[in-house]
């Protein structure tokens, strides 16, 4: 096709004014000879060009459509306005200082974010008493793998079950189903303070749900109980808390 095409028009130029002078010039992105046509004005006409600029345009499309992605998702979190500012760089703990408990949790963060692989998927389970900071680690994990490209919710638990029962309501926009689709379709999902509800066979077999859900996913729990060595008696919660503590770290 391209030598269709500059045969076409060197045989133009034959029939109006001669042969042009042909001038090339090499991509130095694809290695492709870009082809122009001299006028007798000394203007050039470009005959054949490569696809590189093209290629580019497209790949800055889809670079906005990600981000775009990303943004969604991160907006659909409910955050506790005193966690919006919450990441790494804000952390007041000096962990040289802190408590074996802190300095692991935060070894485990740590890693986490290194590590983190949409192939090789890992759930962490953030656990300790109210105003440890569980909360504080978990959305700097959040927005940090947000910052790196990634899709990532990042809710309350109770607000989760509260958001489920809304849309039960017809008026609602938000379905129960759109709502579990987010829960099980982001590369991270941050699950804060799980147990804080009451423990309802509906809200038991939700967190069962959730929980199923995102098995095989990145994943990071964060609760006020002991859920790895105490399991409850209720058969469909035992059953979510196992779910969390498969390969949990």
């Amino acid at each position: 096709m391209l030598k269709s095409l500059l045969n076409s028009e060197l045989m133009k130029a034959v029939a109006n004014r001669g042969i042009p002078e042909i001038e090339e010039e090499t991509c130095d992105k694809c290695g492709t000879k870009n082809t122009y046509k001299v006028n007798d004005d000394g203007t050039r006409e470009l005959v054949i060009k490569c696809d590189c600029h093209l290629r580019e345009l497209v790949r800055a499309d889809k670079k906005r459509m990600q981000q775009r992605k990303i943004n969604y998702y991160f907006n659909q979190s409910l955050i506790n306005p005193d966690l919006k500012k919450a990441s790494f760089k804000n952390n007041d703990i000096d962990l040289k200082k802190a408590s074996p408990e802190i300095y692991n949790a935060y070894k485990v963060a740590s890693n986490f974010c290194k590590e983190f692989s949409k192939q090789n998927p890992k759930t962490i389970v953030i656990q300790g008493d109210t105003g440890t900071g569980k909360s504080f680690l978990a959305f700097s994990i959040a927005r940090y793998l947000k910052d790196k490209g990634n899709t990532v919710l990042f809710i309350d638990n109770v607000e989760l079950l509260s958001l489920i029962k809304a849309s039960f309501n017809k008026k609602n926009d938000d379905t129960e189903e759109k709502i579990m689709r987010l829960v099980s379709e982001v590369d991270l999902l941050v699950l804060d303070d799980v147990g804080a509800n009451k423990q309802t066979d509906w809200a038991c077999e939700k967190l069962y749900e959730i929980t199923n859900k995102r098995q095989g996913m990145n994943t990071i729990y964060t609760t006020n109980l002991d859920i790895i060595n105490e399991m409850p008696s209720d058969f469909m919660l035992k059953r979510a808390y196992s779910r969390i503590c498969n390969g949990a770290t």
